[in-house]
């Protein structure tokens, strides 16, 4: 009778996806006809599913007809009495339908290949007092085969379970990760059928955590769409389940520290929080299952720290721009006083607790992303033949065809002789899916440089520039970032977005930074962000449709700190002019017309038009203006935007061979297209 409940339990439980190495693992002892003892130990931070991987293998267990005896350890004391008393009870229950063994060392004793016993133990964290009773009283006196145990803990295991003789071998440890962007596709598939752009948000701001997917899919259930309100309450349950473990109170302002940086050590913890940290105190944070230890300090866990922000930003806005202006300041300070050499891991972090704050319209780069699990590292010859895919992607669309070649010259010289001027970032498989190209400028890359871009480097620097020493080289020339558009759990601006915000951060060393660029949307970016700008004198510079600039952002003689805090701060003396947001730019509108498909998030364009006041009706209208023959825009005007707007939204590729062009044609027709469409509704706006 208790294992129908148990069963139709299961059977209620959300629609199991992904694990499926771990599934595999068990399934192993299960078709193991001798079935000798397993010890698998599933860890993981709250909401990383735990529980539902447990209850799924013990669905198997049952469907293979074994018997399962289900365990809480936060439903039993914590005592070795209490916890015995508690496994008698449960063995009781379990064998009460088949009027068979009651007696735990009886039901155990009969155990056997063909009469197989599972023991699982969800919450196993919470029995950390009787731990020792588990590793050297219970499990090593279980019988070698027929029987098996599941501990599902959010504590890793200890190093004494593994050095343990009589269970070393015998262990299995499943350390569970977030889902991937394709197990995230399967999970909300299951609930029926989502739109690809609602999809992709959920994946972000879970970050492929299984309860946030639980949560945000179950809101999608009720009301068939996502409000924010959804999203922050999603937040909201994870932060409080994540921190369900912490237990100590004064343990708190640590952790609020730890949500704003990606690493801190017990010093600067301490200069933040405004009193020591003891060294118990430091030992607690690291025992948590949500922190990670690295060589600069403590860390939390990308995604739990993602949710923890989120929640604090909604419950205390004001303490957290009081921590954040405390810690820019300790940062500042420490940015200051270091050595060149040691300056840039400090710049990192000012730069990432000061991203939110930057004025950007996302048109090319997006900080807004979360943070790739790949490590930004340097290019390498394996990589040339997927570099030179993504400069075919990026010069498609950034030179003509006939200026294309210095570029894969460029690369090639570079891998070889200056490879950490590549950087790349990678996908789980250890493909490039993004580069970017900045090169320190001295006596050999100068000349390299100088090979292949002649005209540029006339622009930007003085022989005596291009002839310094490594030693006293302080100016980077940014020579292109690039980015693949077909990642469906990233966007080109996003992954662009991630390499940007690293190579800034070379600016911390007392650098430059300078470029040549025709690219209305990277010109307008970097000037967001405090680059200076002057017209380029030589047409050598300029492509068949768009005027070259010189674009400049001299942080030596450590300007870094004050750039970066401005932004935070919003000091007066900030680089970067504030955007006027009434104004109707070609960026503006070409961000419009990305957003068609999800119209809430045309709420913030509103205040370009006096007429209309709701995102349905900017929707609409400007739908009637891109697709109605009766518009003023041309024929051709129409085509492209009706191809590349309202049927092929997210593929280029496909909009482009629809409309007949190559990508380069397209792009600088739709340029002019949205020139001509800022235009009209400019005219709109003013009548």
């Amino acid at each position: 009778m208790l294992g129908e409940v148990l069963r139709n339990q299961m059977n209620r439980y959300h629609h199991f996806t992904g694990r499926e190495n771990e599934l595999a693992q068990f399934k192993t002892w299960l078709c193991d006809s001798e079935a000798p003892f397993r010890l698998f130990y599933i860890s993981g931070i709250g909401g990383i599913g735990k529980s539902s991987l447990l209850m799924e293998m013990a669905r198997m267990a049952m469907d293979d007809h074994a018997r399962v005896i289900a365990l809480d350890g936060s439903a039993c004391l914590k005592t070795p009495t209490g916890f015995i008393d508690y496994l008698a009870a449960s063995f009781k229950l379990a064998f009460m339908d088949m009027g068979e063994n009651t007696n735990t060392i009886e039901a155990l004793r009969h155990a056997a290949p063909q009469h197989r016993i599972l023991i699982t133990v969800d919450h196993f964290e919470q029995l950390k007092l009787v731990e020792r009773l588990f590793i050297n009283d219970f499990l090593p006196h279980l019988p070698g085969v027929g029987v098996t145990a599941i501990l599902a803990s959010r504590l890793p295991l200890s190093e004494e379970w593994r050095i343990h003789p009589d269970l070393d071998r015998k262990i299995v440890e499943l350390a569970l990760q977030p889902f991937t962007y394709q197990e995230t596709v399967t999970y909300t598939k299951g609930y029926g059928a989502m739109k690809p752009e609602l999809i992709h948000k959920i994946n972000q701001i879970s970050g492929g955590l299984p309860l946030a997917l639980a949560l945000l899919t179950d809101s999608w259930l009720r009301h068939e769409q996502l409000s924010d309100q959804d999203y922050h309450l999603a937040s909201q349950k994870i932060s409080a389940k994540v921190l369900r473990e912490l237990t100590d109170p004064e343990l708190q302002p640590m952790i609020d520290v730890l949500t704003i940086l990606q690493y801190a050590n017990q010093e600067t913890i301490a200069q933040i929080i405004g009193h020591p940290v003891t060294r118990e105190h430091y030992l607690s944070l690291l025992k948590l299952s949500f922190t990670r230890l690295l060589p600069e300090g403590i860390a939390i866990h990308d995604i739990a720290r993602a949710h923890l922000l989120n929640d604090l930003r909604l419950r205390e806005p004001e303490r957290l721009k009081s921590l954040r202006a405390k810690t820019a300041e300790l940062l500042y300070t420490q940015l200051s006083k270091a050595d060149k050499g040691e300056r840039r891991p400090i710049a990192t972090q000012l730069l990432n607790l000061c991203k939110d704050e930057l004025p950007l319209d996302r048109l090319y780069a997006d900080f807004s992303g979360a943070a790739s699990a790949s490590p930004i590292e340097y290019a390498s010859a394996q990589d040339l033949p997927v570099l030179y895919k993504l400069l075919d992607l990026w010069c498609s669309y950034s030179v003509d065809s006939w200026q294309s070649a210095p570029y894969y010259k460029l690369v090639a010289e570079l891998i070889n002789e200056a490879p950490e001027s590549i950087a790349v970032l990678r996908n789980d498989s250890g493909e490039a899916i993004g580069m970017f190209i900045a090169v320190l400028v001295h006596q050999q890359t100068g000349q390299i440089l100088k090979k292949y871009f002649p005209a540029e480097m006339s622009e930007c620097f003085s022989e005596e520039e291009l002839s310094r020493s490594l030693d006293h080289a302080d100016t980077y020339y940014a020579v292109l970032g690039a980015a693949t558009d077909q990642l469906q759990n990233y966007s080109q601006q996003e992954l662009v977005g991630l390499l940007s915000l690293d190579q800034l951060s070379l600016l911390g060393e007392d650098s430059r930074a300078i470029l040549v660029a025709t690219n209305s949307h990277l010109i307008g970016f970097l000037q967001q962000i405090g680059f200076t700008v002057r017209q380029a004198k030589s047409k050598d510079c300029d492509t068949s449709w768009a005027k070259a600039f010189v674009l400049e952002l001299d942080l030596r003689n450590k300007r870094f700190g004050d750039w970066a805090i401005s932004f935070l701060l919003e000091a007066p003396n900030a680089l970067s002019a504030p955007v006027a947001h009434a104004e109707l730019t070609e960026a503006v509108v070409r961000k419009m017309i990305k957003l068609l498909r999800t119209p809430a998030e045309l709420q913030a364009y509103l205040i370009h038009f006096d007429t209309i006041t709701t995102v349905q009706e900017l929707r609409q209208h400007l739908i009637d203006v891109i697709s109605n023959d009766s518009s003023i825009l041309s024929d051709e005007d129409r085509m492209l935007f009706k191809t590349g707007v309202l049927r092929y939204p997210d593929n280029t590729i496909a909009a482009a061979e629809a409309c007949q062009m190559s990508r380069a044609t397209y792009y600088r027709h739709v340029q002019k297209a949205i020139s001509h469409l800022t235009h009209l509704l400019h005219q709109e706006a003013n009548n």
